[in-house]
């Protein structure tokens, strides 16, 4: 089951940062869907691998708005300790450079191998509702308007070249001029 993290539509870009516990190494790949579940965004699968102090941040694709309803999985392989066989895994989303929430899959491995494997991070990524969004907002950031009118209009632009013909040539272009008494 998918954990729910609301995020700002007006923030910043969204993040994810994954970890592995106690400085484990092993590798994680994230698989982004889109709303429906079983479309997958591009570039995913994003991935890297786990080292030892280190930090994975992985900037998600598009804005924030972008991402309303997306579901994020991480496919993970993580070493586990002897004896015990613990492992620990996190996935955080980050906006603004705030952790907005995580999810974790930790326990004891029952396997005889040296990694545990993992497809349990599971994470929703839903929108604040505007007014909630509105409110949390800074002085420095857009209106949900703005943002909305920005989307509106980019939309427009690539319908309209879209249904443009190919550029006409510099002499024909000239002709046209010419004969319709216009300037080149």
């Amino acid at each position: 089951m998918a954990k729910t993290i609301m995020f700002n539509p007006l923030g910043g870009v969204l993040s994810t940062r994954s970890e592995a516990g106690q400085g484990t190494s092993g590798s994680y790949r994230l698989m982004i869907f889109e709303r429906d579940g079983f479309t997958i965004v591009p570039p995913s699968p994003i991935g890297g691998q786990f080292k030892a102090g280190a930090t994975n941040v992985d900037p998600l694709p598009g804005t924030a708005m972008h991402n309303d309803g997306r579901f994020i999985q991480m496919l993970a392989s993580v070493g586990v300790f002897e004896p015990e066989r613990a492992y620990a895994l996190h996935l955080a989303i980050v906006q603004d450079g705030h952790d907005l929430d995580h999810e974790d899959d930790t326990g004891t491995d029952e396997g005889g191998g040296p990694t545990h494997e993992s497809d349990k991070i599971i994470v929703h990524l839903i929108a604040k509702p505007p007014q909630a969004a509105m409110n949390a907002r800074n002085s420095n950031s857009v209106s949900l308007l703005d943002v909305l009118k920005a989307e509106a209009l980019e939309k427009l632009v690539e319908t309209v070249a879209a249904a443009l013909p190919p550029a006409a040539s510099a002499p024909a272009a000239k002709k046209t001029a010419k004969k319709t008494g216009g300037n080149s």
